[in-house]
């Protein structure tokens, strides 16, 4: 599913920017991976866990659109759209930090 990439100005207004389907890096175009085994060993597994993960059974959907993510196009945006848009990511970056930080401290 496309989601359209929105930038926020100072005054509220909301913008929508040009984007692109790339492949997903997390399950590298499947729509599912194991990854959230994390690093995994043979030794980890028995000789039938071990078939089944190679066949894909310890796979969960990725949450991407069928192995594809749509994210922004800074080829056609413009200098000042690309450059808020970095803005809005730092700023938006900032208070997940913030968040966790005091999520941390029990606030």
């Amino acid at each position: 599913m496309k989601k359209p990439i929105i930038l926020i100005t100072d005054d509220g207004k909301e913008t929508e920017l040009p984007g692109m389907w790339t492949i997903c890096h997390k399950c590298r175009g499947k729509g599912h991976s194991s990854a959230h085994l994390g690093v995994v060993d043979r030794n980890d597994f028995t000789d039938e866990e071990w078939a089944q993960y190679l066949e894909g059974g310890y796979d969960r959907p990725c949450g991407c659109s069928d192995g594809k993510l749509w994210i922004i196009n800074p080829i056609a945006c413009t200098i000042e759209e690309w450059n808020a848009w970095t803005e809005q990511q730092r700023d938006f970056a900032a208070i997940d930090r913030m968040s966790e930080m005091e999520r941390q401290m029990g606030a």
